[in-house]
């Protein structure tokens, strides 16, 4: 049950500028153009932090670089807001390269930049990213504890995209402690903050995620409701990874429900029909199968190979099933080869963290001094300034 319920409500890095309706490439290029017209104010401050983050899921690096031109020109102008805003977006890119140690040290600066400020939307962002850094790491109870203050503070100063994100992450957490019931009533509520905001994407996720749960409980006929509700938001969206994630769970909750020992849903549902359900639910993976391609999502793609597999096996084509089966055993040892790399390089920058600030407790009890320790923000935290 635990992998039918997948982290798509985390992070919330949404791009922020005076210029925030302009995406991708021509946002970027919109603002590099306006690099030469800058003068070294506080100004540009804010558009090296804004050209920080709109490279964060492309070139993270590139935006590394633009957080650091940022950081160095707001601690000349002894620009406090303008350092933390900074810190985030450089942590920001941290997170994008899945270097989460950085990517927590430099929010837990902006974080404390922020308290001293007093900066409540600003800091219940950088709690929430905290937060999500620990549900990447599987720690739970750290993930937990940052979203319910984030989740308060969120409430305070009225937040309401960040506090459904937060809200949703704690579902996402219960989930994976197979929690189910509370898991779902914080998707519930997410979802409610969503509809009120007509935010289309944030329904969405927010449906599939519910529709995970009610699968995991066995209603099928909820799952179903909330699945395909779901799809039909994403395809009027036309976002890729959204469409096909929509398209896999309704091809498992077809599954299931053709190969669930207690008949009566099926008999309800599908008239009793398990072949036609199998039919279905190939055909619904089929359709991922083409997306996930297309994105290249490999991770995807060997889950989902797993699933057709066991169906073309039950729908007795023994041929296709040998052929998926090999392919889900390709893509998943591409996926396991990838992890590895990323385990044996996420312990190496954990262990040169451990180390700094290790040295740093050291060189505390020396002397006293007043420089801030960091942590990074999301992007949402660039919207104070």
């Amino acid at each position: 049950m635990k992998k039918n319920i997948p982290v798509i409500l985390m992070l919330g890095l949404f791009p922020f500028s005076t210029m925030a309706q302009k995406q991708g490439q021509e946002r970027i290029d919109s603002l590099i153009g306006e690099l030469p017209k800058s003068i070294e104010d506080t100004n540009k401050v804010i558009l090296l932090n804004d050209l920080s983050f709109s490279f964060y899921s492309t070139n993270p690096d590139k935006g590394i670089e633009f957080g650091n031109q940022a950081l160095t020109l707001a601690e000349r102008l002894q620009w406090k807001q303008g350092v933390a805003q900074a810190n985030g977006r450089i942590g920001v890119n941290y997170f994008g390269k899945a270097d989460y140690p950085q990517a927590l040290a430099y929010w837990l600066k902006a974080l404390k930049l922020n308290e001293e400020l007093n900066n409540k939307r600003a800091i219940g962002i950088n709690l929430g990213n905290i937060g999500n850094v620990y549900l990447t790491k599987s720690e739970y109870s750290k993930a937990l504890d940052y979203y319910f203050k984030a989740s308060k503070i969120n409430e305070e100063v009225n937040n309401k995209n960040a506090l459904a994100l937060n809200l949703g992450n704690i579902g996402t957490v219960y989930g994976y402690q197979l929690q189910y019931s509370k898991g779902l009533d914080y998707f519930l509520k997410a979802l409610k903050i969503y509809e009120e905001l007509q935010d289309q994407s944030g329904i969405a996720r927010s449906s599939i995620s519910i529709g995970n749960v009610y699968q995991g409980l066995k209603d099928y006929s909820k799952a179903f409701e909330y699945n395909f509700k779901a799809l039909r938001l994403v395809q009027e969206s036309g976002v890729s990874n959204l469409i096909a994630i929509s398209h896999t769970n309704i091809g498992k909750i077809y599954l299931d429900l053709a190969t669930d020992s207690n008949k009566t849903q099926l008999t309800i549902l599908m008239g009793g029909n398990k072949t036609a359900t199998l039919q279905l639910a190939k055909a619904y993976n089929d359709s991922a199968i083409t997306v996930f391609k297309e994105i290249g999502d490999i991770s995807a793609l060997y889950q989902t190979y797993q699933s057709l597999s066991d169906i073309q096996s039950l729908m007795g084509d023994k041929t296709g099933a040998l052929e998926s089966y090999k392919n889900y055993a390709l893509f998943k040892d591409s996926v396991f080869n990838m992890e590895k790399d990323k385990k044996i390089t996420e312990t190496a920058m954990q262990y040169e963290f451990d180390k700094k600030e290790a040295a740093t407790k050291s060189e505390q009890e020396k002397k006293i001094f007043n420089n801030v320790i960091f942590v990074i923000q999301s992007q949402q935290d660039l919207q104070e300034h």
